[in-house]
């Protein structure tokens, strides 16, 4: 699978494009996209996947620790002001 060719329906994610081509290896950039993403077990070797498709999970990746890490900033400042358990009723802090 290699690019894209369409999605399922009008709001679906792109789908990949049936490629039976040889693995090759990726740019800098897309290599470091994958490191990211799945850890170091790709630091190396050639890969059968292009940069939009290395693109779309490591934006939705990159927006998710986003969200986490300012949900567990407001956590933690809750937690300080000792307002946490009146915000969440039941919850220990």
């Amino acid at each position: 699978m290699r690019g894209h060719c369409g999605s399922q329906g009008f709001f679906g994610k792109p789908l990949p494009c049936p490629d039976n081509g040889l693995a090759e290896e990726p740019t800098q950039d897309v290599r470091d996209k994958l490191i990211s993403i799945c850890g170091d077990k790709w630091a190396q070797g050639p890969i059968c996947c292009l940069d939009e498709q290395v693109d779309t999970p490591f934006r939705c990746f990159e927006r998710f620790k986003l969200m986490f890490s300012s949900a567990r900033r407001n956590e933690v400042q809750l937690q300080e002001r000792g307002s946490f358990h009146r915000v969440l009723p039941g919850v220990q802090g």
